[in-house]
This record gives structure tokens, sequence and C-alpha cells, in this order.
């Protein structure tokens, strides 16, 4: 079997719909919503706590919120570690939001590691104008020492055909 016949198999074993996982398996494997309430207020409120430290540019609040080996991954695919992105903050090359607001927040807890996707919607003024963005948020937090630390983070921009629709 050649290798790109392997991953195409790998591929499709994965997708949760495939014709070959019954549904039994499908309810079996599924990922579990969490059940306990403090756990997902807990995560929301990391994530909120987060965006309050990042509009401020606080970058000595942020720096403890991530593990030393996290990743986040920008819309455009491009991954920066903690460091390039305390460094990024710092320049303040992208403009100070004028809103935020992060809702429709759906927490797992996988073992150690808890998985939250939300929205983040986000307003800045560029040029004069308020421009309005709609971002597709998944952060992946591991509990270390009783606290939620960022381990990954993927951010997408929502298209505004999409988001309006």
């Amino acid at each position: 079997m050649s290798k790109r016949s392997h991953l195409f198999l790998v591929a499709a074993l994965l997708v949760p719909g495939c014709a070959h996982i019954s549904p039994s398996q499908r309810d079996r494997t599924a990922v579990p919503a969490v059940a306990d309430p403090d756990l997902k207020g807990e995560a929301v409120q990391a994530v909120r706590a987060f965006f309050a430290a990042l509009d401020r540019r606080d970058t000595a609040a942020l720096e403890p919120m991530f593990l030393p080996d996290a990743v986040i991954v920008s819309d455009t695919g491009m991954a920066t570690n903690v460091e390039a992105t305390m460094r990024m903050i710092r320049s303040s090359s992208f403009p100070q939001p004028q809103a935020r607001e992060t809702y429709d927040f759906q927490v797992h807890a996988i073992g150690e590691a808890v998985v939250v996707g939300f929205l983040n919607r986000v307003t800045v003024n560029v040029s004069g104008k308020p421009v309005e963005r709609l971002f597709n948020e998944t952060w992946v937090f591991v509990r270390v020492g009783g606290t939620l630390k960022l381990l990954r983070a993927h951010y997408s921009i929502v298209p505004v055909e999409r988001d309006r629709s």
C-alpha cells in the first residue's frame, strides 16, 4: 500500500461519520461533554481572563497562563510558541479591541485535558472605522497544580457571509 493510500485510510478511519462505524460505536467513542458545570465555568473564566489580559497587552499576566511548550496556531496557519507570541503582543502590531464577546462555549474533558471550543467576536478600529471579526476557536488546556494551563490554541476567521446567515 502506498504512503498516500495509507494516509487516506487513516484519515477515513478517523472521520466520525464513516459508514463502517456503527451508531453504537460512534456513541461509545464520542467525546463526552462536560457534565460538571464547575469545570465549564472554570474553562470559560480561563478564556475570558486570557482575553482581558491580551486586550490590556499584559504579557506578565498572560505568560503564566501557558504551558512552556504551548503552541498558538493563527487563522493563516502560522504556529508560534509562547515567546514569539509574547513578542508579538508587546509589539502592538495589531489594533486594540474596542469590544470583545466570547460565547457559545463547548467544553469537553478528555483525561487530563480540557478542550474548549467557542466563538470570539472582536471589534477593532481600522482607519477610523469599526471592523468586526468573528473567530471560531479551539483551545486545549491541561490542569497543572490545580490551574488550567493553555497547551494549544487554534483560531479561524468565520467568513462574513457565514456569520450573518
